[in-house]
């Protein structure tokens, strides 16, 4: 039975070995395709290496050992060992979550093992640890000889230096030859007697080795007794002192001052004679008869130094100096942003610096000021840098501090304070080559006929190259700019005289020379203000160009005008008014200044009043119009420029007889000029065409006349109070600024 049992075991071992050489020998049809072909995988290698199995070191050397292989799918941990650690010992290293790696430190000589395992793997490195013929000497911080002063116990503190590196794992012996005059306990050394002198012996060991096998181990020094001195401030309990620059600020007193009295004691007694010396490193502190005194703030150090018979004893100090800072009472008014001054309201609002107003009789060197902690310039006492509001005051707190103390102040900002007429500079500060955008108030009535605008009372020039410049009225580019309020509050600029090029005598060619009073405006709003008895010695009064700019409530009476490089300046801006507004102008000029037939253009005058706008193109935005008032027989308006730029514009109230007027002359003096036939053809066309005119040239090309709503012109003030509809146009002006007097306006 036994014998079947075999052989059926052994027909079934044959059979599946068949089938296993069948299934592997056949070849896998094309139709299987979801038969997977299964490659075996190798298996993983368990073994554990080091990369170096022997080092050879020197004592007090470390090396780092690594190892090379191991099982990295083993869940066993990587565990080093040393065989004997008193030889060589391990720093494991963190270097991921298995120690692959660990420095070996060299302890004292010998061989032994480093052992890395991992479960049953294991590896060895043989580690040998010798001096390497090199010798461990013991030293000191003191020279061979020195002194140490009676009663006083001085710690000779040795260490162990071998192979460039120093030890504190040494072994020390001492011993003094003069055991009357000296004892040593623990390395601490005293001396009992002034003037007495012995050797002492300090015997090392060192990790096997002592004085008898490096004789360097041994270190014999000569001690020398002398007095027990000690120097004191006895002022001071520490190193260390504060002090303040100044004795008193705002009502409050400070340590600006202290005692500083240096002591020197001899075997416990006060030398009277003692030579000390008293050294600081910088002017912050003040060394006087015997005091030290605040200066400057910031930390200076105050050294004292006595030197005697063999004696050189120093001390140092560390004495920090504060400036004292209180918050200014009150509310500082009327600083100006642009100029850096005030008016001071107490003092008949004379222009004063922030240096000037908070630190009387200071002088201005040495100042510095910040504004919510950023720093601000400080120029001859002027702090400039302030941000304005551009729309009205604002109040900004500021911290300003000479050497001596700080003062934080709540100030009240402006843009620029208008107290007197070379506070206009503020609008043509070109010069600055940036645009200004503050908020600036007219004080007063001022007189303004000794300044003209343009020409400025500091000596600054107009850089011209910085003013906008413009293509058809539709386009800004340039940097130089007022883009903020100027508000008049009701008050009076008279006498204003307004230059073309910085010289009424030797005009430029320059167009961007005729900048007028802001050289350009940009967003700005300028109202409630009267220029009174204008000089128009440029070609315009406000400025050269302006766009998004809202006037309102504005008198302008022109006293003169004056022709400069054959034109005559538009009252308002020369190059146009692009966007915003005007409401409420009222502007007057003598009637002697009129169009005319211009014979070598003597007398000839472009306009009166202001640029209305540009038509030939579609992208530029009109400003709006309500209730302007022209006395002038002058042209209300158009673009000061020529050809396809140029539009001729009327009033609601101009008659026909002035249009007649305007028509026919308004372009004579451009006389003889070449003609093509599309210009005749174009002016042909207009509704104004007057075959009598024979030159074409330009006038051709300024298209229909437009009215302006909003707008009324008159010859005379006479022809204005004998309108019967303009008396509800005046009544709209606002009382605030305005009153109507026997039928005329009056600014007041």
């Amino acid at each position: 039975m036994r014998k079947m049992t075999k052989l059926i075991k052994s027909v079934i071992s044959i059979a599946m070995a068949f089938v296993l050489i069948f299934s592997v020998g056949c070849k896998k049809e094309e139709g299987d395709k979801n038969v997977p072909t299964i490659v075996p995988r190798p298996p993983v290698e368990k073994v554990l290496s080091l990369k170096k199995t022997s080092l050879d070191m020197t004592v007090g050397n470390i090396i780092p050992l690594e190892i090379d292989v191991y099982d990295r799918e083993s869940s066993n941990p990587v565990e080093w060992s040393s065989q004997d650690e008193t030889i060589a010992k391990i720093e494991q290293i963190e270097n991921g979550e298995v120690f692959t790696l660990v420095n070996v430190v060299a302890v004292r000589e010998g061989t032994t093992n480093i052992v890395v395992t991992q479960g049953e793997l294991m590896a060895t490195c043989e580690i040998t640890t010798s001096f390497k013929n090199k010798v461990a000497e013991t030293v000191v911080s003191v020279d061979d000889e020195f002194n140490i002063q009676s009663n006083n116990g001085f710690k000779l503190s040795p260490r162990i230096k071998f192979d460039g590196n120093f030890y504190d794992d040494g072994e020390f012996t001492y011993s003094v030859a003069d055991t009357t005059n000296f004892s040593i306990e623990d390395g601490v050394l005293t001396g009992l007697t002034n003037g007495a002198s012995t050797e002492v012996t300090i015997e090392g060991a060192w990790r096997d080795k002592d004085s008898d096998d490096m004789r360097p181990l041994r270190k014999t020094l000569t001690v020398n007794v002398i007095d027990d001195v000690t120097l004191l401030v006895d002022e001071l309990s520490g190193d260390t002192a504060e002090l303040y620059t100044t004795a008193r600020f705002d009502g409050k007193d400070y340590v600006n001052e202290m005692d500083f009295t240096p002591v020197v004691y001899v075997n416990g007694a006060i030398k009277a004679d003692a030579n000390v010396d008293v050294s600081i490193s910088d002017t912050r502190v003040v060394f006087e008869n015997n005091k030290l005194i605040g200066n400057e703030s910031g930390i200076s150090t105050v050294t004292v130094t006595y030197t005697d018979n063999g004696v050189s004893l120093s001390k140092t100090y560390e004495i920090e100096v504060f400036r004292p800072t209180a918050h200014y009472s009150g509310k500082v008014k009327y600083f100006s942003a642009h100029s850096g001054t005030l008016r001071d309201q107490a003092d008949n609002f004379k222009e004063k610096t922030l240096v000037e107003y908070l630190f009387p009789g200071e002088g201005t060197a040495g100042f510095d000021a910040k504004q919510d902690g950023v720093a601000l310039e400080v120029s001859a006492g002027k702090v400039l840098g302030v941000t304005p509001d551009p729309t009205g005051t604002i109040v900004k707190t500021l911290e300003i501090g000479s050497k001596k103390s700080i003062y934080t102040v709540d100030v009240e900002v402006y843009g620029q304070y208008v107290y007197e007429a070379k506070d206009l500079d503020v609008f043509t500060r070109t010069s600055k080559n940036v645009s200004f955008e503050g908020y600036v108030e007219l004080a007063k009535d001022i007189d303004a006929s000794s300044y003209t605008a343009g020409l400025h009372f500091n000596g600054e020039t107009i850089n011209t190259s910085n003013i906008p410049t413009t293509s058809n009225g539709s386009t800004f580019t340039g940097n130089a700019y007022y883009g903020g309020v100027f508000d008049g509050k009701g008050h009076s600029i008279t006498g204003l005289t307004v230059s073309y090029n910085n010289s009424i005598t030797t005009p430029s060619t320059n167009e961007k020379t005729a900048h007028g009073m802001f050289a350009a405006l940009k967003g700005a709003t300028i109202k409630n203000v009267e220029f009174k008895n204008v000089a128009l010695g440029g070609r315009c009064l406000f400025s050269f160009y302006s766009k998004d700019t809202n006037f309102e409530n504005i008198s302008i009476s022109v006293k003169s005008l004056v022709k400069q490089y054959n034109y005559q300046g538009n009252v308002m801006t020369y190059y146009g008014i692009v966007g915003g507004s005007l409401k409420n102008i009222y502007i007057t000029i003598p009637s002697t200044y009129e169009i005319k037939t211009a014979s070598g253009h003597t007398g000839y005058i472009y306009g009166s009043f202001a640029t209305l706008t540009v038509t030939v193109s579609s992208t530029v935005t009109r400003p709006t119009f309500e209730n302007i008032v022209v006395v002038s027989k002058l042209p209300i308006g158009y673009t000061a420029r020529w050809g396809a730029e140029s539009t001729i514009c009327y009033a609601e109230s101009d008659t026909a007889t002035y249009r007649e007027t305007i028509e026919k002359h308004y372009w004579a003096r451009y006389s003889g000029g070449s003609v093509t036939t599309s210009m005749k053809n174009a002016w042909a066309k207009q509704d104004n065409y007057d075959p009598s005119i024979t030159d074409y040239r330009i006038i051709s090309l300024t298209g229909r006349a437009q009215v302006v709503p909003g707008v009324y012109r008159f010859d005379t003030v006479a022809d204005l109070k004998a309108d019967a509809n303009i008396g509800t146009v005046l009544a709209n002006f606002p009382s605030d600024y305005w009153t109507v007097s026997n039928g005329e306006l009056v600014w007041g």
